[in-house]
């Protein structure tokens, strides 16, 4: 530069660089490094001076190179490492954040060179489109959308039958990974949980459901603002399978277990739920209905047209429908006002002459035989429980009550409530209604009875259907479903009715065409996204097939 030599060299800023000794001097000029920061490289002045004291001051002698950004190429997904290149970009090289920005957060970089920079989407980044901004050569350079990640991709499954709570594995490309609960999976509309997440794969657990048949033909992510689909065909093998639900709110007001009774009934083509509801002063009662439509999976309130003066507290309404019609006989288990007559189908209700008993029964059995109905069993209480084995005959045509042989006394001191019944004709087999009740009893047209083979796991409160000549009943303590063949008087468990991949309470049961529905209660939370909680009722269901 012509200056004479040896010279210190200092760029004069807002807050002055003092550059480090010259990298080369020789008689004609003098090499050194240009700072990385602290002055603005479009207004400042370079000072030279010597050691005699000369200076010499030029304004903005050079000029720094932008910075440009070239690409960001292939493809990558979340929480990978990615490279960007393009020229210019110098930084100090201890600087690892304030040089690469997506959008507005500060990006932490492991690598940078004046013509790449390397880095890795931190957990921020749940976008797939970003705005780049480089800082470098004390300048900013800005690439609109600059930053593309890829969208996640649905390959396949790693089986084709699967079970309800079964782990499979998904693969694909550019999942969120090792955070599993950031993966959305839905097999038919329904969220799975995600139990571990990798790039190219997930493992979840198949959903509980609802599903409308076993067969699953759609599989989708959601991943942030992208949702993609894959066609599959998959197959459940499941013995049961959830049908549908309801929100506990929105049939009852107290959110508690077991909200729909025992008590329900098939007429009028669909089956009738009979729900608890509580009242003003705490008090619950079993007096509403709700019409269940198999085909639509339809919940819907219907009057039941007794005044609620007439009703006391708890389960005060006991439901025996005249199997084959629209009529319900109602039973109220208090002393007056006790027994009516009512069309389900017109809602006609109709007061028959009062139960005869001196005391009245509490979850009694009742059934129609012989152009008769029966009723009998359960226990009372007045004022403490006793166990009741008789039964009486209630004849319409006379309007009248007749007490009749009642069942033989064998385990006197247990009351038999929520027994089980099945019919051949108009004979009738009843047992079940206490744990200890072993003794399974037929009664006959003539109105005797005989005792048939005991009950292996005898069970209270139990919930039960027939198909054929064939009983079932449900084990509640043991989780079992047991068969009663009626011809030949054998009991057979049934291991493979048991009913798995769901935490459930038994409610009631029926039959309907082709299939056989089990009404439960979810005794447990589901995992995140599911739309259904603790307590609310569940729709089961298997092929009637399976039952044979």
């Amino acid at each position: 530069m012509g200056i004479p030599l040896p010279y210190r060299v200092q760029i004069l800023a807002e807050m002055s660089s003092l550059l480090s000794a010259p990298v080369f001097v020789n008689d004609t000029f003098l090499k050194f490094r240009i700072p990385f920061g602290d002055y603005d490289p479009f207004d400042f002045e370079l000072q030279f001076k010597n050691n005699l004291g000369e200076e010499v001051v030029l304004h903005n002698p050079f000029e720094l190179y932008a910075p440009v950004i070239d690409s960001i190429p292939g493809s990558f997904g979340f929480r990978e490492t990615v490279v960007l290149y393009g020229k210019h970009l110098t930084n100090s090289p201890s600087n690892k954040n304030n040089i690469l920005f997506l959008d507005e957060i500060d990006i932490e970089v492991s690598q940078h060179s004046k013509d790449s920079i390397v880095f890795t989407l931190p957990w921020q980044v749940q976008k797939y489109q970003y705005d780049v901004l480089v800082k470098a050569q004390l300048q900013e350079v800005t690439k609109l959308g600059g930053l593309q990640v890829a969208a996640p991709q649905l390959d396949s499954v790693s089986k084709k039958d699967v079970e309800i709570g079964e782990q499979v594995t998904i693969y694909g490309s550019y999942f969120y990974p090792y955070q599993p609960n950031l993966n959305h999976i839905y097999f038919q509309g329904n969220r799975a949980e995600v139990l571990e997440a990798y790039r190219d794969s997930l493992v979840i657990k198949i959903p509980m459901g609802p599903y409308k048949s076993r067969y699953i033909n759609n599989l989708k992510i959601s991943l942030f603002e992208k949702e993609v689909t894959l066609d599959v065909d998959l197959n459940l093998t499941s013995t049961w399978y959830m049908y549908g639900f309801k929100r506990s709110s929105d049939i009852s007001n107290f959110n508690g277990v077991g909200e729909v009774t025992d008590w329900g009934f098939w007429a009028n083509n669909a089956y009738y739920l009979n729900v608890y509801r509580q009242y003003e002063n705490h008090q619950i009662r079993n007096d509403v209905l709700y019409r269940y439509t198999p085909e639509t999976d339809n919940w819907e309130e219907i009057d039941l047209p007794i005044p609620p003066e007439n009703l006391k507290d708890a389960e005060v309404l006991q439901f025996f429908p005249l199997q084959g019609s629209n009529i319900v006989y109602l039973y109220i288990n208090q002393a007056e006002n006790n027994f009516y007559k009512f069309n389900i189908k017109t809602g006609e209700l109709l007061q028959l002459k009062d139960f005869a008993a001196r005391d009245f029964l509490q979850i009694a059995t009742g059934f129609f035989a012989n152009g008769n109905f029966y009723l009998g069993l359960g226990y009372t209480s007045n004022p403490s429980q006793v166990s009741n084995k008789k039964f009486w005959r209630y004849s319409e045509g006379a309007n009248s009550w007749t007490e009749i042989t009642s069942m033989p006394d064998v385990h006197d001191t247990w009351p038999r409530f929520g027994t089980s019944l099945f019919k051949n004709g108009n004979t009738v087999y009843i047992g079940n209604g206490h744990e200890q009740a072993y003794d399974f009893w037929e009664f006959s047209p003539n109105e005797t009875w005989t005792r048939k083979s005991d009950v292996q796991n005898p069970s209270g409160n139990t919930v039960d259907v027939q198909n054929g000549t064939s009983g079932f009943y449900y084990d509640y303590l043991r989780s079992n479903f047991w068969e009663f063949d009626i011809p030949s008087n054998l009991w057979t468990k049934r291991e493979d009715l048991k009913i798995k991949g769901y935490p459930y309470g038994h409610e009631t049961m029926f039959i309907h065409d082709n299939y056989v529905y089990f009404v439960v209660y979810l005794n447990d939370y589901g995992p995140d996204g599911t739309p259904f909680f603790r307590y609310d009722q569940a729709i089961l269901r298997t092929e009637l097939s399976n039952f044979n």
